[in-house]
């Protein structure tokens, strides 16, 4: 009698499984082949998936204890989200040139938050009165890397802001 005929839950699906491997055990890569195979397929919920997985990795690893057994100690690196978090209270507290440095920064050092990244820098670009540089930015944003991702789903809830939602969003 197999598992679904017992009413049992099925396992982790292959991603799932790699997310895990990834977070728990030594650092391997696992989840490109996947990302290879999604990009093929142009499934855009799978890359989506596959960079909020990416996310969650980089978050569980910025607070790791050193890495102990699997790779040399290092200095840890910030957690996407924190950085994101970083650049909101830099911009709140009037320190945009900081906030951009942190966003690009980030841009560069987080391939799968590409899109949430440049989001942001459009934002504080908004705000400082560089609309040009805002709209390279949202074009950016919607060209990048991590395709499927939504630009705005970690800071503003999955919309693209308005004058309004900047402002009230904690951007600005």
């Amino acid at each position: 009698m197999d598992a679904a005929a017992r009413g049992a839950r099925p396992g982790p699906s292959p991603v799932q499984r790699a997310t895990i491997a990834e977070r728990f055990f030594r650092p391997a890569n696992r989840l490109e082949s996947i990302r290879d195979d999604a990009r093929t397929s142009t499934d855009a919920k799978a890359l989506q998936r596959i960079n909020d997985f990416e996310w969650t990795i980089a978050d569980a690893r910025a607070f790791a204890p050193d890495d102990f057994p699997y790779l040399e100690t290092r200095a840890l690196t910030p957690s996407p989200t924190a950085e994101l978090k970083r650049a909101v209270g830099l911009q709140k507290a009037g320190n945009s040139i900081e906030a951009e440095h942190v966003l690009q920064s980030g841009k560069e050092t987080y391939s799968f938050g590409h899109c949430d990244f440049s989001t942001g820098l459009a934002i504080v670009y908004y705000t400082t009165n560089r609309k040009d540089l805002a709209l390279q930015e949202l074009d950016d944003a919607g060209n990048g890397e991590d395709n499927g991702n939504d630009p705005q789903e970690k800071v503003h809830g999955g919309s693209i802001p308005s004058v309004t939602t900047v402002h009230s969003s904690g951007w600005a």
